[in-house]
């Protein structure tokens, strides 16, 4: 990836060097005045385009996530649970992400493993974006959607 952004790059930087040459030829004002949206419009391409780069050159390191419990069981599940959000929703985790999302599902199934099997199964069932602390009330009166993975993202 980060060779074909340098081709872009390289690009982008030919096209701003001829775009400011054909401004600098001297061209009639009212030409000026009738391209000066498309200037303002191309330099903010320019400016994200510079902001793309930072990213891309400057890559924040994902870090290792750690799995709340060792079990065979839940390490399959687990890797269920995330191939069905993407394949469902289209959503990925970033690492720092999962860390949290783990955490916290380590919090609400205190620390059982089988408890928090049940909890993304249920969620998985119920064709649920997100997972939560299942009660008895959950089986008749399911919890609202909201905007969060858990406690950690609000």
């Amino acid at each position: 990836m980060l060779k074909n952004w340098n081709v872009f790059w390289k690009q982008i930087e030919l096209t701003v060097e001829e775009f400011n040459a054909y401004i600098d030829s001297g061209i009639p004002v009212i030409a000026q005045q009738k391209i000066a949206r498309f200037i303002r419009e191309f330099d903010k391409l320019k400016q994200l385009a510079v902001k793309m780069d930072e990213i891309i050159q400057n890559p924040i390191e994902p870090i290792e996530v750690k799995l709340p419990f060792e079990e065979e069981e839940f390490i399959v599940v687990w890797k269920y649970w995330k191939a069905y959000r993407l394949e469902s929703f289209g959503r990925a985790y970033k690492s720092r992400e999962e860390q949290k999302v783990l955490n916290y599902l380590d919090e609400i199934s205190e620390g059982r493993p089988d408890v928090a099997i049940k909890f993304l199964n249920f969620a998985m069932a119920g064709s649920y974006q997100k997972f939560f602390k299942v009660t008895e009330n959950s089986y008749t009166n399911p919890p609202k959607e909201n905007n969060y993975e858990s406690e950690y993202d609000r």
